[in-house]
Protein backbone atom coordinates (compact mmCIF):
# COMPACT_ATOMS: atom_id res chain seq x y z
CA UNK A 1 0.00 0.00 0.00
CA UNK A 2 0.67 3.66 -0.61
CA UNK A 3 1.30 6.16 2.22
CA UNK A 4 2.42 9.89 1.81
CA UNK A 5 5.19 11.54 4.30
CA UNK A 6 5.60 15.60 4.45
CA UNK A 7 8.55 16.45 5.69
CA UNK A 8 8.71 20.07 7.56
CA UNK A 9 11.18 22.63 8.23
CA UNK A 10 15.24 21.24 8.49
CA UNK A 11 13.58 17.60 7.60
CA UNK A 12 12.68 18.30 4.16
CA UNK A 13 15.93 20.29 3.49
CA UNK A 14 17.94 17.20 4.84
CA UNK A 15 15.34 15.18 2.91
CA UNK A 16 16.00 17.11 -0.28
CA UNK A 17 12.38 16.81 -1.02
CA UNK A 18 9.31 18.02 1.16
CA UNK A 19 7.53 15.23 0.52
CA UNK A 20 7.70 11.19 -0.18
CA UNK A 21 5.56 8.24 -1.59
CA UNK A 22 6.31 5.29 0.43
CA UNK A 23 5.13 1.37 -0.58
CA UNK A 24 4.59 -0.23 2.54
CA UNK A 25 3.11 -3.78 3.86
CA UNK A 26 -0.44 -3.83 4.98
CA UNK A 27 1.74 -4.87 8.49
CA UNK A 28 3.58 -1.47 9.09
CA UNK A 29 3.09 0.91 11.52
CA UNK A 30 4.43 4.38 11.80
CA UNK A 31 7.23 3.66 14.05
CA UNK A 32 8.46 1.07 11.46
CA UNK A 33 8.56 3.57 8.46
CA UNK A 34 9.87 6.69 10.18
CA UNK A 35 12.55 3.89 11.01
CA UNK A 36 13.17 2.76 7.90
CA UNK A 37 13.44 6.12 6.18
CA UNK A 38 15.74 7.25 8.51
CA UNK A 39 17.84 4.39 7.69
CA UNK A 40 17.40 4.49 3.82
CA UNK A 41 18.22 8.44 3.66
CA UNK A 42 20.84 8.52 6.31
CA UNK A 43 23.04 11.53 6.75
CA UNK A 44 21.88 14.33 8.46
CA UNK A 45 18.20 13.76 7.91
CA UNK A 46 18.98 10.07 10.10
CA UNK A 47 20.85 12.37 12.30
CA UNK A 48 17.61 14.72 12.83
CA UNK A 49 14.82 12.43 13.04
CA UNK A 50 16.31 9.38 14.83
CA UNK A 51 17.88 9.70 18.26
CA UNK A 52 21.33 7.94 19.00
CA UNK A 53 21.38 4.42 18.14
CA UNK A 54 18.33 4.94 15.76
CA UNK A 55 15.82 2.82 17.77
CA UNK A 56 13.31 5.33 17.99
CA UNK A 57 12.29 8.85 16.49
CA UNK A 58 13.93 11.78 18.41
CA UNK A 59 11.88 13.13 21.29
CA UNK A 60 12.15 16.52 19.90
CA UNK A 61 10.33 15.15 16.21
CA UNK A 62 6.13 15.56 16.35
CA UNK A 63 4.67 13.38 14.23
CA UNK A 64 0.75 13.67 12.73
CA UNK A 65 -1.05 10.89 11.13
CA UNK A 66 -4.19 12.21 9.10
CA UNK A 67 -3.98 15.39 11.93
CA UNK A 68 -3.80 13.48 14.89
CA UNK A 69 -0.34 13.29 16.76
CA UNK A 70 1.17 9.97 17.10
CA UNK A 71 3.75 9.10 19.82
CA UNK A 72 6.33 6.69 19.61
CA UNK A 73 5.35 4.88 22.72
CA UNK A 74 2.03 3.73 20.81
CA UNK A 75 2.50 1.55 17.79
CA UNK A 76 0.22 3.40 15.73
CA UNK A 77 -0.57 0.75 12.09
CA UNK A 78 -0.90 2.65 9.00
CA UNK A 79 -3.74 1.82 6.11
CA UNK A 80 -3.79 2.82 2.47
CA UNK A 81 -3.44 6.95 1.52
CA UNK A 82 -2.67 7.50 4.63
CA UNK A 83 -0.44 10.98 5.12
CA UNK A 84 2.37 11.12 8.03
CA UNK A 85 3.67 14.64 8.43
CA UNK A 86 7.10 15.15 10.75
CA UNK A 87 7.79 18.24 11.84
CA UNK A 88 10.82 19.34 14.05
CA UNK A 89 11.36 21.51 16.80
CA UNK A 90 10.45 25.34 15.54
CA UNK A 91 12.23 28.23 17.44
CA UNK A 92 11.41 31.62 16.77
CA UNK A 93 12.58 35.21 18.60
Amino acid sequence: MRVMVRFLGQLGQFAGAASQVCDVDVTCSVQDLLLRLGAERGGDFERLLLSEGGERVHPSILIFRGGTQVTWERPTMLSEDDEIVLSPPIAGG
